[in-house]
């Protein structure tokens, strides 16, 4: 089971690293509801997130702990 929950924590990591640089190229996706575009704080924080969510992600998968 911890490997399934792994492999999960691992892709939406992914997902929340890589999707940020793709939509910079598409400006207006990355715009809210009023205009506001996502700041470079927002983008930063979203990639570093996305780093821990990768990290715990493979520590899961081979749950060395146990």
């Amino acid at each position: 089971m911890h490997i399934v929950f792994g492999l999960f924590f691992i892709i939406i990591g992914f997902l929340n690293v890589s999707i940020p640089e793709q939509m910079i190229k598409i400006r207006h996706f990355w715009t809210f509801k009023n205009g506001r575009k996502l700041s470079s704080l927002e983008l930063v924080t979203a990639r570093v997130g996305g780093a821990i969510l990768i990290i715990f992600g493979i520590v899961l998968f081979f749950k060395p702990f146990n």
